[in-house]
């Protein structure tokens, strides 16, 4: 008993050919001859349908008579068939393909723009915030500058007000006048501290 293959799995072995066969394809279609002259109705690849047309040469005017030129001739016109069909398919998914790429780029244009767009405007906004901060320090710095003030020791007149420090005594005096009374209290306060320090 002879097991066959199931459908979808190979047999154990290939078809082995003899020494000297040729392969012979079939192509699709219907040859007939029409006044002793061959003819051939076939739908080639990308036909819609099938038509009738004379097996001849490229350059004959009438079709051949002999049934191996025609079937020669056939295979000629079935293998054009396929390669003009092959490079519309080709063109098309070539054109589909660029035109996907083409829109793939643009779109990553549009995001990097997006983006650079956005980044300068955070950039502007960033100067503009700085620029109104170095203003208004400015402006702050200007006014102090300007505000001037006197000591209310030694009289001296139109002295920075950033210059004059605030005593104890609610007194506002110059750096001179500051420092001379610093001088004068480690003056009077050093022999008072000596006298302090001795044992009663």
């Amino acid at each position: 008993m002879t097991s066959t293959p199931k459908r979808g799995l190979k047999p154990d072995r290939a078809p082995t050919r003899q020494p000297g066969e040729t392969l012979r394809v079939t192509l699709p279609g219907k040859a007939y001859q029409r006044g002793n002259r061959w003819w051939w109705c076939v739908k080639l690849p990308g036909e819609e349908k099938a038509r009738s047309r004379p097996l001849k040469a490229q350059e004959a005017k009438v079709a051949v008579s002999d049934r191996k030129e025609a079937e020669a001739v056939a295979l000629e016109i079935w293998e054009q068939a396929v390669r003009e069909q092959a490079a519309k398919q080709t063109k098309a998914q070539s054109t589909q393909t660029i035109a996907r790429l083409k829109a793939q780029f643009l779109d990553k244009v549009r995001q990097y723009t997006e983006i650079i767009e956005s980044a300068k405007a955070k950039a502007q906004a960033e100067a503009r915030t700085r620029a109104q901060a170095e203003l208004k320090l400015k402006q702050i710095n200007e006014q102090r500058t300007l505000r001037t003030g006197s000591c209310e020791c030694c009289g001296a007149a139109g002295l920075p007000v950033m210059e004059l420090r605030r005593i104890d005594s609610g007194q506002l005096l110059c750096p001179r006048c500051l420092e001379a009374l610093r001088a004068d209290a480690s003056r009077i306060f050093s022999p008072a501290l000596a006298e302090c320090s001795t044992p009663w």
